[in-house]
């Protein structure tokens, strides 16, 4: 399995670092993968790299060291997955990669709340080119919402859904309510920690 990183900020990376430190256990289930590429707004990598080495160049130089765009990547390069974690935004910056990818017949996993600007016109454009959109990773803070209720309570009537609005906002509201700390210290405080987006509009 090919797989391409659109987005290599906090979340990125730590997607990375999931599969650099459980690829034993990946492979057991899905069988050999590869990232052939990885782009941001940054720069991008591709071909024959080591992902470990990704990471790190990253890091040190807090960009990536190809020139081509995160278009030309999800354009160009062959995958048969596409991990979507640009930051969110509430347009259609990020559904551009997915449909990009979708049309290719290239799987999508996502992190970005903007699929809900055309959910429905990307499931179609997933089933008609025999891909998926996955996207669990939209909303409870990566925990299984929505494959419980497709698959586990597909047949319960729900009365009712309690819950927190999102992870930033519980961060923010938790400690301004208990440290009394301002609003504009705490979410600047949470930008920093990878807690909140670059561009928290979308979480608070």
């Amino acid at each position: 399995m090919k797989i391409a990183i659109i987005g290599f900020g906090t979340v990125g990376q730590g997607v990375a670092e999931f599969l650099v430190a459980k690829r034993a256990e990946i492979e057991k289930k899905i069988g050999d993968f590869k990232v052939v590429a990885i782009a941001d707004l940054t720069g991008s990598i591709w071909g024959d790299f080591k992902l470990e080495e990704a990471i790190e160049f990253r890091r040190k130089t807090g960009r990536l060291p190809g020139d081509r765009s995160a278009k030309e990547i999800a354009e160009e390069e062959d995958y048969d997955v596409m991990i979507e974690v640009t930051t969110t935004k509430l347009d259609e910056s990020g559904i551009e990669y997915m449909r990009t990818a979708l049309k290719k017949g290239a799987s999508v996993i996502t992190s970005n709340k903007s699929i809900a600007v055309d959910f429905q016109g990307l499931m179609k454009l997933a089933e008609s080119n025999g891909a998926r959109l996955m996207y669990e990773a939209t909303v409870g803070g990566v925990m299984p919402i929505i494959r419980l209720l497709n698959s586990y309570l597909a047949l319960c009537e729900i009365l009712g859904v309690r819950g927190i609005l999102n992870g930033t906002c519980n961060y923010i509201l938790t400690r301004m309510e208990e440290e009394k700390l301002p609003y504009s210290q705490i979410l600047s405080e949470a930008k920093e920690m990878g807690i909140a987006e670059a561009n928290p509009k979308a979480d608070v």
